[in-house]
């Protein structure tokens, strides 16, 4: 018995330093999620789903943000995604938005993309994206 409880001790100090060492190694290099929301006047209505589908993501532990838009980045690398002053309008152009995700594209793990075109063709060239679609319309 004397054995099993220095096994155990030893066994419950080693797995908590490894641990220790892996919650800081993740701290300090977490993952980095690049959000592109499409923000065509289309997407309008859609400004609840489109919160909704934030606060699922935020929810990721050991993950920095980016937020970009159709039209603009909003943020760079941050802990919570915010998109407070969303106001969609004009037409939906993608290439734009290609060419804002692009610079970032580089460092990050994984980009998800928000909208809800019908024709994603151009976006599912996007190495690393994820497409979420809200309700699809017809373009």
């Amino acid at each position: 018995m004397k054995q099993f409880i220095i096994w155990l001790i030893i066994f419950l100090a080693m797995y908590s330093g490894i641990s220790i060492y892996y919650h800081q190694y993740l701290i300090s290099n977490p993952k980095k999620l690049i959000i592109a929301v499409d923000e065509s006047f289309k997407m309008n209505n859609l400004k609840p789903r489109i919160r909704e589908q934030l606060n699922s993501l935020k929810g990721r532990n050991y993950t920095i943000y980016s937020l970009v838009t159709s039209q603009r980045k909003i943020h760079d690398w941050e802990t919570r995604p915010s998109l407070d002053d969303f106001q969609p309008f004009g037409p939906r152009d993608f290439e734009q938005m290609i060419d804002i995700i692009e610079p970032l594209s580089g460092e990050a793990d994984e980009i998800i993309i928000i909208t809800n075109a019908k024709d994603i063709s151009l976006l599912t060239q996007i190495n690393k994206s994820n497409i979420i679609l809200l309700n699809p319309l017809t373009d």
